[in-house]
């Protein structure tokens, strides 16, 4: 892979007059500079990177990394001199700088996303002993094949690990501990059509990026890789603000401090894929995060777009304004509530966070209001309600810090999931739980909202309450992108399919396109909650293979949803 032609190696330095490694080193597949460097000069027997420098006779001693490479500017033909290579190879690898961005493999993304230190993969480096460029991407905290955790510091000697000093790509420069001997965890992505996404606009290797063809809305298929990626980046941003306390202040504009959370990676990554519908559910939440201050309206997420993606600046400015300028408008119905049937109202952050909060769609929190569980932080709905008179039982806050830590039991959302088909009612549930009349421990988890968290022995009382009532919202109650992954539990990339089969409407989804779907089919996550109350607790990818072995197939490739018919025989045969 290393041998050229002695003329190609020697056109390839004619002009310079500085020294070369003597052994030539080319880059790999998916290689960037500062790696496939570090690389070479350990291949010559160096132990200093700066090495490199001496080579090319520059002032001073180099800081090496992804991030400084960024910063500086670099001669593809001193640097493909120094290495003893054609500057063919070089000048891919260069991220050339134009007016704030840098050419990351073709896309123009901020200096800012990345790291200053190695970022390995432990099996990836024994299988193939080179480092990849995407590593360096802090938004990504894992190889994008294998999912290994990416390892930022040496797990013996906990130093970081830096490219300034080299014994292998492999070892560890301070202490000689082989990284290959620390494999790491492997990551659980949360949505993993939405991850490829993100990961295909900025991936070095072609071949990847053309693997899968992406079927984005006519609205984007105009915009840069680049842009498209500086897009989750700025939107994954504003959805952790919140969560985020060390954000809070200037030293969150000085962007390269941060580094966004895998959720809302995801999430933002899924809200492009489902645009526009999911994108502006998305805008609506971060309407109000205090990232900027506003002279006038302009939203946040437009302000943190940069200048060398103009184009895309424009777009979202006039699509946001269009859009929040007319309003959004959500009709929650309740058919026992004639008063509140005809309201349309905008629900305020408070609203919108307290049902974040809890982990339920917001019709349902509305549900909790009405029946006085807990108190509507917004008068104008709570008078639209009906439930100005009415005093909370709890606050949510005070009763989940009352709750004792323990997993007892089985899941709360488990049980109601398994208790019926569809019109679970989740709002009478929830008021008997926080009443006390259902006992709850929970789990408590940083990756789960608090419904999810919680657990009980109570489950006769809980099927109890769920086969005698049923859900009062109104069947033409519209209900969010957000509401449909709750209700039918799944993930943001099975959207899509579903709309492209007539499954779910293209535009607005309304309660009963979610009830339709779960009378007519079965997911596999009912099925998971079927068995789990029945003592038959199976992972999902265990459940599938089973399913697959008697040939019953989703009803959309891709997508873990069956006839009901075959999933109820299904569940009666695993339940024998």
């Amino acid at each position: 892979m290393d041998n050229m032609t002695a003329q190609e190696n020697t056109s390839a330095f004619e002009p310079y007059e500085y020294g070369s490694l003597a052994l030539p080193v080319h880059p790999l597949p998916g290689e960037g500079l500062a790696d496939l460097l570090f690389r070479a000069v350990e291949y010559n027997g160096f132990h200093a990177v700066n090495i490199v420098d001496k080579l090319m006779r520059r002032t001073g001693n180099s800081i090496w990394s992804h991030f400084s490479f960024a910063k500086h500017e670099f001669d593809a033909g001193q640097v493909a001199h120094a290495l003893g290579i054609n500057e063919s190879y070089i000048s891919p690898l260069i991220y050339r700088k134009n007016n704030g961005a840098i050419n990351f493999f073709g896309a123009n993304i901020s200096p800012s996303n990345l790291s200053s230190r190695r970022r390995v993969s432990p099996l990836y480096l024994r299988e193939h002993c080179y480092q990849k460029a995407i590593w360096s991407l802090r938004c990504f905290p894992c190889d994008p094949v294998n999912r290994e955790t990416l390892l930022e510091e040496c797990p013996e000697c906990r130093s970081p690990l830096i490219f300034k000093y080299t014994a292998g790509v492999s070892t560890c420069s301070r202490c000689g501990a082989n990284l290959c001997d620390f494999p790491q965890t492997k990551i659980e992505l949360p949505d993993e059509f939405s991850f490829q996404f993100v990961q295909s606009l900025v991936d070095p290797d072609q071949t990847a990026r053309e693997a899968r063809g992406w079927r984005l809305h006519e609205d984007l298929r105009s915009f840069s890789r680049g842009a498209l990626f500086t897009l989750i980046i700025e939107l994954a941003k504003l959805l952790d603000f919140e969560q985020r306390p060390e954000w809070q202040g200037a030293d969150f504009l000085a962007s390269r401090h941060y580094s966004v959370s895998l959720e809302a990676l995801v999430e933002a990554s899924g809200a492009l894929l489902n645009w526009p519908g999911r994108f502006f559910e998305l805008s609506a939440i971060t309407e109000h995060t205090k990232k900027y201050t506003n002279k006038q309206w302009v939203h946040p997420l437009t302000r943190g777009i940069p200048k060398y993606h103009k184009d895309l600046k424009v777009f979202l400015q006039r699509e946001l304004t269009e859009h929040f300028c007319s309003g959004i408008r959500r009709h929650y119905r309740f058919s026992s509530e004639k008063e509140f049937q005809s309201v349309t109202y905008f629900f305020p952050p408070a609203v919108r966070a307290q049902a974040n909060a809890i982990g339920l769609p917001v019709g349902e929190v509305l549900g909790l209001y009405k029946l006085g569980t807990i108190w509507c932080p917004d008068d104008k709905l709570r008078r639209g309600l009906g439930a100005t008179g009415v005093a909370p039982v709890v606050d949510p806050k005070e009763f989940q810090s009352s709750l004792e830590e323990w997993a007892v039991g089985r899941p709360v959302v488990e049980i109601v999931q398994a208790s019926r088909t569809s019109r679970h009612p989740w709002a009478i549930v929830f008021d008997a739980v926080f009443r006390g009349d259902v006992q709850v421990t929970i789990k408590r988890s940083d990756r789960k909202p608090f419904a999810k968290c919680l657990y009980t022995t109570d489950e006769t009382a809980v099927t109890a309450l769920c086969q005698a009532q049923t859900n009062e919202i109104d069947p033409e109650t519209e209900v969010t992108w957000r509401d449909v992954l709750f209700y039918l539990r799944i993930t943001n990339g099975s959207i899509p399919p579903l709309q492209n089969a007539g499954l779910l409407p293209a535009g607005k989804f309304r309660m009963r396109n979610v009830w339709e779907l779960q009378e007519r089919f079965i997911s596999i996550a009912e099925i998971r909650s079927r068995l789990l109350v029945s003592d038959r607790r199976l992972a999902t990818a265990s459940i599938m293979k089973s399913i697959g072995r008697l040939g019953l197939k989703p009803i959309v490739p891709g997508v873990g949803i069956f006839d009901r018919k075959g999933g109820e025989a299904f569940v009666s045969d695993m339940l024998i």
